[in-house]
């Protein structure tokens, strides 16, 4: 079987595409690609967006405990419960994360897992990958 690289011409009239951008993440949800966060121009992102069916669809997704701007932090998908996960990350002044946020993916709405007591939290990373090997979500690097 032979693979081939071809470029995909998306609807970029549209106000909806994302901005310019570096250090963001992004992961597959069914037939959708979908990013977060960011950076360009001296400025920390914290938005949405997704990219189906070859049209851009910007997302303002405030709802509950959004993640703050940040940029290099991991995305991935977790099928069982329908919710993006979100690791990580940094911000200005080598501000670093370890927080991970929920976005569960029926109802767009966001929260933060936070340590349970007497939990040691996981070390704030940027530049790291992580993959969701159920029930555990595995940081590499950073």
């Amino acid at each position: 079987e032979k693979h081939i690289w071809n470029k995909v011409n998306c609807n970029l009239k549209s106000s909806s595409h994302p901005s310019p951008r570096w250090g963001h993440s992004s992961c597959i949800v069914g037939d959708t690609i979908v990013y977060f966060g960011g950076y360009a121009d001296s400025t920390y992102m914290n938005d949405f967006g997704a990219l189906t069916h070859l049209q851009w669809n910007g997302r303002n997704l405030k709802s509950g405990e959004v993640p703050s701007q940040r940029s290099n932090c991991s995305m991935c998908f977790d099928e069982k419960n329908n919710r993006i996960v979100i690791f990580g990350g940094g911000a200005p002044n080598k501000k670093r994360f370890n927080s991970i946020h929920l976005l569960d993916w029926k109802t767009k709405q966001w929260s933060e897992i936070l340590p349970k007591e007497n939990e040691q939290a996981p070390w704030e990373r940027t530049y790291h990958t992580a993959e969701l090997f159920y029930p555990y979500l595995v940081v590499f690097g950073g």
